[in-house]
Formats: structure tokens, C-alpha cells, sequence
């Protein structure tokens, strides 16, 4: 064992674990403190329009927090319904720390007192006569500002909105205001009122509760089937005591590691950790079937562990350099989730190879060489599998050209794939159909008419460029030309707002809902609506009263449809707007294109890093650019399996489901590399094609095979999450893991091999593969 005398863990195992012991101290002190951040901007970050509108909600909201409550009661116009608003709204205003609560109960709208404007309740004081709840119903119903903004179009639903003095933040926090805001409506819920509640705190809290509630659900039982898995696969007590020793060492000192790196675990990022154990489970089973081996040939401790390194080493350097290849090339992406996944994985990925070939390693001699017997397992095992090898290659050979050929329809497959997954990211997507949170957004989306607003801008190009009686009627015409189209339920803008305060100046009556003719009049409006702050003013102008806004808010939209009505909005403004004035939808438009290129982008980009750095790396393990080329097109076939699988699924490319390619190639290369690895040893020492195939198909088919059931299991455990991104990456990542056991067990040997071996001749050269020759 020259090539390893240099490591310290295996010249003098018992002081150097003696010093990893020591040193692993201040890692452990980490170990309660790992967290896993469930902060609503993570779900939103991928989601351009999402994004945009929290963005802007939360900048009006400042140093306030906000929860939003509907309420749906049978008929809520009655005295009853009317009644169950006013007491939840109250309920509200008596808790401490809420500074606000706007309702159809506590609300006030302006009304003419002679020249000027006074402001009342938007229901009056007292019990109401039906005439005075049929005007109540009309005017909710028909003035833009409340219909689908505090009252649902359809009459049956109104908005409560809660503010919360200062913002929330933290996990206790979080759960306190949940806690709050439960307690609260929890005797209106008894008595059968149907209630909806929205709030990021709230939905934080929901996402760390599900999260929780996953892992007490998956972690027994992942670890019960790997514990089956484990066993099944090494057959030793001794041996599935040293791997569990490895993996509770692992995972002790991942939040050390975690919090030393400055990482901030996300519900995302965190999806590492299953497979950084995935990936130690693998060396260690590889370690283990090496010396399994060793001890049958030799039956000498210090032989078989020589044996063992000689034979895994090396391989598992390059098997951990093309994973690290995929990792590194997600710390490149353009989504800072999948930055943080790339980033954390390959901390990880080097911790867990220093501690699986440092200390580990240390333990491993120690243990073997202390207890020397019962590490070969049954020697009957080797013929079998040698057995098996034969007939495995005989059957791949005589059937080269149709595996090549199916393997080459899939690939053409794969490509057609590309072009047609979807791309159309929805933040609500991230969390389950069940989930409180995105029932409540999709009702709020679904019955006030949409959740989605873009903001179209005209700039005047001089102060108070917009109160000129002509802009705003050219305002006024884009205005109604934008709500004319179908996709949107709501359109606001400056001239609509002026046009409101014309019908309360003129009384309601039919037809005034329009601009004042009178520049005095006109003028009149501007300094009332500055004068009482009126809310949607901000929103709609900015303080110059240069640029005004166009706001249209649509329900849930795929994006090509999105884009198309905002498009023919433009276009019309464009068209018909004054001299001097222009028109923009740069920003919204520009954010929402730029979310499905940036997924696009950290895609391709990181699937051709990780195939040049793959490639790269290969060839430099084996100096053949045909064998380096054999591995990566052998490792595409499954990873275009799953292309198709994710168009027949219709699984969204988002932030989550954009690292399945890179982490899933990286890693199916890597029992590629250990058969190759060992194939070219065989081929080195005068063994034909054919029979080194045979030879290290019965060295490393068993472990290869185990690996990949240890990964797919793995990742198909995630399949069971309650977040769908999770599921989906657990589901793809699966299959193109299983897939490429099946591409390194059927399409690698078609590669390698083109004649059979002749049967029975495992330990012979073969006559008709030696023309099969590769360097």
C-alpha cells in the first residue's frame, strides 16, 4: 500500500482518530442549532410575478405586518352576514399590538359636503332597512375600488384586513401570531362561519409545521428501508454497525460543518443532506464489497484492506470529482436556491469524503485488523456472481445493436424533451394542494378575480405633467381599452381614481363615473385626494405627479397568455399616446421573461458545465477521450428518460426541479466510473475485451447495483413530501438514477464489448473480443 503510506489516518489510525475526535468537538456544540428557514420569499423567488407583487406590498407595508381574512357568510348583505364582519373585525381591533383593521364594516368612503368632501362609514351605524342594504350591495358591487378589492364580485365573500404593529420575524414570533390569529376566529369557526386567513407569517409557520410533520413521517421509515437495504447488502452485523457508526458521525457534525460555512439552510437548500448520505452510503458500500472480496481471494486482514484502497481509492477520487463537478456547476446558476443547493453540496461532498477516507477509514482498519475473521462473507458468492457475469455479457453482446438503438431513440427523445417542459413558474405550485395557505390563495385568487398585477408606465416627462385634462382622457381611453380585453378582472389608474371623485362630487347619478370637463373642478380633485392621503394615490402616481401607472391585475395565467395581454396593452398605448409621452412595461415585462430564462439559462448552463467538467475529468482518470465520450452518452440516456417522464408529468423547470440534471448525471457517472476503472485494469493485464468486462462485472455489479437502490431510495423517499418541487426532484431524480443502473448494467457493456465471451471461460481470454480493443 505505498500510495496510501502518506495519509495519516492510515499510517497511525488510533492517533489521528484520537485528533478528528477532538477537533469534531466544537462541531458538535452545533448540533441543536440547525434550522431550516421556511421564509415565504424562498417559494416566491423563481415566481417573477409573485415576487413583484410582495415585493411591492411589502414596501407599502414598512414596519407592519398584515394578515388578510375572508369571510364567506350565507348571505353576507343580511344582517346576519353583516353582523359576523362587524364582530370579527372587532375581535381583531381589541387585540393587542393591531393598529388597523380595514373591513366593509370599518371602512369609510368620501362623500360631497357642499364644496368639498367629508368621509363616512361604508355602513352606516344601526340596524339596516332593506332598501338600505340593496344600495349597500349595489354600490360594493359596482365601484371599482371595493368590487374584487374588499367585497367578491360574485356579493358572497369580504375581505378583513388586520395590521399588526411591527414586522414579524423568527420562528417564535411567527408561531405566536399564528397562534394569535387562530385563537381569534376560533368561536367563529365553531359556529360555522367559512373563513380563509392569508399572511406570510402564517404561511411561514404552516411551511415549518409541514416540514416537521415530513420529517417525523419519512425519517423512520427512510431509515428502516435503508437499514434493509444496508443489510441486504453486506450481510454483516459488523459491517452495518461500522456504516451506521459513519452516517451518525456524518450527521452529528453536518450542522457544524453547516453553521461554520455560514450557510443558512432554506426548505430547498436542505435537500443536500439526504443526498450527501446517499452519496457516503455509496463509498461505503463500494469500501465494503472491496474488502469482502479481498478477504476471499487472500484470507489476510492487511491484505484485503491493502486490496480494498488499491481498488476503490482512487476511483471514488474521480467518482466524488464529478459529482463535485455538478454541484459546482449550480453555484453558477441565476436562482440563489440553487446557488445555495450547489454551495452546500459541495461543502458537504468534501467534508463527507475527508471523514469517510480520514477517520473512517482509521476505524476501519482498526476494527478489521482487531477482529480479523468473518469479513469475506460466503465463498460460493464469487463463482455466482462470476457466473452471472458471463451470461450477462453473452446476453448484452448478441443484442448490441438493438440496446445502441433503443438507447439512441431515447436520446433523440431526450431532445425533443428539452424543448418542450415546462417552463411556467407559479410560486403557489410550491406548496401542497392541501396546504391552508394555497387553498386560501387560490379561493382569493379564484373568487376576487386574481392574485397577479402588472404595472404599465406613462411618463409626461414634466411635474404635474398628469393632471393635463388631455393626457388623463388619453389615460382614460387605454384605461377602458385594457379592461375591455378578457384575461383582465380589474384595471386601475389615475384618471380612474379622478373619475370616482367626479361621481361623488356629481352625486352617483348615471353616467358621471367619467373625467370633469372643468380644469377648476379637475384641480379641486387633485388637491382633495392629496389632502385626505388617499391610499390607491401612491399606487397610482408617484409624488411628482410626472408618472402615472396603469395597474392591471389579472387571475392566475400561464405566462405566454400573461405576456400576450400586456403586450396588446402596450402596443395600443403606444399607439394612440400623446406627443412627449412614454409608455413602458420594461419592469414587469422584463421580470417575468427574465424568470423563465433565468430557469433556462441555470439549466443549460449547468447541464454543459457539468458534462465539461465530467468529461474532463474522465479523461484525465483514463486517458481516452472514447471512454470519457462512451460514459457521458451512456449517463444522458437516463437523464433524457427523465426529460420525457417530466413532459408526459407536466412537472414544471423551476428552481427545485432545474438541479435534477446536474446532480443526477454527476452522480449516476459514478458507478460508471468503477466499472470502467476496473474493465481497464483487467484490459491492462492482458485480458481481452470481453473477459475484462466479465471480470469487473463481477467485482463491482453487486455494489453498482446496491449504490443505486441505496440513491433511488434516497431520492424516492422525497417523492412522498408534501411540497410538490420536492417531489417532483425526488421523483425525476429517482428515475434517472434507476435509469442509469439499467444504462451502466446494458448500454456501457454494448460499448465496451461487441462479441460474446465464450461461456464458461470466465478466467480465460476470449478469441472473439480481442478485436474489441480500447486505451
Amino acid at each position: 500500500m505505498r500510495g496510501f503510506h502518506w495519509n495519516p489516518f492510515w499510517r497511525f489510525p488510533r492517533a489521528s482518530l484520537g485528533l478528528s475526535l477532538l477537533l469534531c468537538v466544537p462541531l458538535l456544540w452545533r448540533l441543536d442549532g440547525l434550522r431550516v428557514s421556511s421564509e415565504t420569499r424562498v417559494l416566491l423567488e423563481g415566481d417573477s410575478r409573485n415576487l413583484a407583487t410582495y415585493e411591492k406590498v411589502e414596501s407599502i407595508l414598512g414596519d407592519t405586518e398584515v394578515v388578510v381574512v375572508n369571510v364567506r357568510p350565507d348571505d353576507l348583505f343580511s344582517a346576519a352576514g353583516l353582523e359576523a364582519v362587524r364582530r370579527i373585525s372587532e375581535a381583531f381591533f381589541r387585540e393587542p399590538d393591531v393598529l388597523d383593521v380595514k373591513s366593509l364594516t370599518h371602512s369609510s368612503k368620501p362623500v360631497r359636503r357642499g364644496f368639498t368632501f367629508d368621509m363616512v362609514p361604508f355602513v352606516p351605524e344601526g340596524p339596516l332597512d332593506d332598501a338600505e342594504r340593496a344600495r349597500l350591495k349595489a354600490f360594493c358591487l359596482e365601484h371599482p375600488l371595493v368590487r374584487n378589492v374588499m367585497v367578491s364580485a360574485d356579493g358572497r365573500n369580504s375581505l378583513i384586513t388586520v395590521t399588526y404593529r411591527g414586522r414579524v420575524s423568527g420562528e417564535a414570533g411567527e408561531r405566536a401570531l399564528t397562534e394569535r390569529v387562530a385563537a381569534v376566529l376560533a368561536p367563529f369557526r365553531a359556529a360555522g362561519l367559512e373563513l380563509w386567513v392569508v399572511g406570510l407569517p402564517l404561511a411561514a409557520e404552516e411551511i415549518r409545521a409541514t416540514l416537521r410533520a415530513d420529517l417525523a413521517r419519512l425519517l423512520p421509515a427512510g431509515l428502516g428501508l435503508l437499514g434493509i437495504i444496508l443489510w441486504l447488502t453486506f450481510r454483516s452485523w459488523r459491517v452495518l454497525a461500522l456504516v451506521l457508526a459513519q452516517q451518525a458521525a456524518a450527521l452529528a457534525l453536518m450542522p457544524g460543518v453547516i453553521a461554520w460555512s455560514g450557510f443558512r439552510l432554506s426548505l430547498f437548500s436542505a435537500l443536500a443532506l439526504p443526498l450527501l448520505g446517499g452519496i457516503q452510503l455509496t463509498w461505503l458500500a463500494h469500501l465494503f464489497g472491496a474488502l469482502r472480496r479481498g478477504f476471499r481471494q487472500t484470507g489476510e486482514a492487511g491484505q484485503a484492506l491493502a486490496g480494498m484502497l488499491a481498488e476503490v481509492f482512487k476511483p471514488s477520487v474521480f467518482a466524488a470529482a464529478t459529482t463535485l463537478a455538478g454541484m459546482l456547476s449550480l453555484t453558477l446558476a441565476d436562482v440563489g436556491q440553487v446557488r445555495d443547493f450547489g454551495r452546500l453540496g459541495a461543502v458537504g461532498l468534501g467534508f463527507i469524503f475527508v471523514l469517510t477516507f480520514g477517520p473512517g477509514l482509521a476505524l476501519l482498519r482498526l476494527v478489521v485488523l482487531r477482529w480479523p475473521v468473518g469479513w469475506g462473507g460466503a465463498r460460493t458468492g464469487g463463482d455466482r456472481e462470476a457466473r452471472w457475469a458471463t451470461r450477462w455479457t453473452t446476453f448484452i453482446a448478441r443484442r448490441r445493436l438493438a440496446v445502441v438503438g433503443l438507447a439512441g431513440a431515447i436520446l433523440v427523445g431526450g431532445g425533443w424533451a428539452g424543448r418542450h417542459i415546462r417552463t411556467d413558474i407559479r410560486a403557489i405550485e410550491f406548496l401542497s394542494p392541501q396546504s391552508p395557505t394555497r387553498r386560501a390563495m387560490t379561493e382569493l385568487d379564484r373568487v376576487y378575480g386574481g392574485i397577479n398585477v402588472v404595472q404599465i408606465e406613462f411618463d409626461t416627462g414634466r411635474t404635474n405633467g398628469l393632471n393635463d385634462l388631455g393626457f388623463l382622457k388619453y389615460l382614460e381611453g387605454v384605461h377602458e381599452f385594457a379592461a375591455a380585453q378578457p384575461e383582465p378582472s380589474g384595471v386601475y389608474s389615475y384618471a380612474s381614481l379622478l373619475a370616482m371623485m367626479n361621481q361623488i362630487w356629481e352625486g352617483e347619478r348615471p353616467g358621471s363615473l367619467r373625467l370633469p370637463e372643468s380644469p377648476l373642478v379637475l384641480g379641486m380633485f387633485v388637491l382633495a385626494l392629496r389632502s385626505y392621503n388617499y391610499p390607491f394615490l401612491t399606487a397610482l402616481a408617484d409624488s411628482n405627479q410626472r408618472v402615472a401607472e396603469l395597474v392591471i391585475r389579472t387571475p392566475d395565467l400561464p405566462a405566454a397568455e400573461y405576456l400576450a395581454m400586456i403586450d396588446r396593452v402596450v402596443q395600443h398605448a403606444v399607439g394612440s399616446a400623446p406627443e412627449g409621452v412614454r409608455v413602458s412595461a420594461a419592469a414587469g415585462l422584463h421580470s417575468i421573461l427574465e424568470a423563465d430564462r433565468r430557469i433556462l439559462r441555470s439549466q443549460l448552463r449547468s447541464l454543459w458545465l457539468t458534462l465539461a467538467s465530467i468529461g474532463l475529468v474522465l479523461a484525465l482518470l483514463w486517458r481516452s477521450l472514447f471512454l470519457a465520450g462512451l460514459v457521458l452518452g451512456v449517463n444522458l440516456v437516463p437523464l433524457c428518460a427523465a426529460g420525457l417522464a417530466a413532459v408526459w408529468w407536466s412537472v414544471p423547470l423551476n428552481s427545485v426541479t432545474v438541479m435534477v440534471a446536474a446532480v443526477a448525471l454527476g452522480l449516476a457517472v459514478d458507478d460508471a466510473i468503477h466499472l470502467v476503472t476496473r474493465w481497464r485494469d483487467e484490459r491492462a493485464s492482458g485480458t481481452d475485451a470481453g473477459q475484462a468486462l466479465v471480470r469487473a462485472l463481477t467485482a463491482k455489479a453487486r455494489p453498482v447495483i446496491w449504490t443505486s437502490v441505496i440513491l433511488v431510495t434516497t431520492f424516492g423517499l422525497l417523492a412522498f413530501s408534501s411540497f410538490p418541487p420536492v417531489i417532483d426532484f425526488g421523483r425525476l431524480a429517482a428515475l434517472t438514477l434507476g435509469g442509469a443502473l439499467v444504462a451502466v448494467l446494458g448500454v456501457l457493456p454494448a460499448g465496451l464489448i461487441g462479441n460474446p465471451p465464450e461461456s464458461g471461460n470466465a478466467g480465460r481470454s476470449s478469441p472473439l473480443s480481442g478485436r474489441h480493443r480500447v486505451s
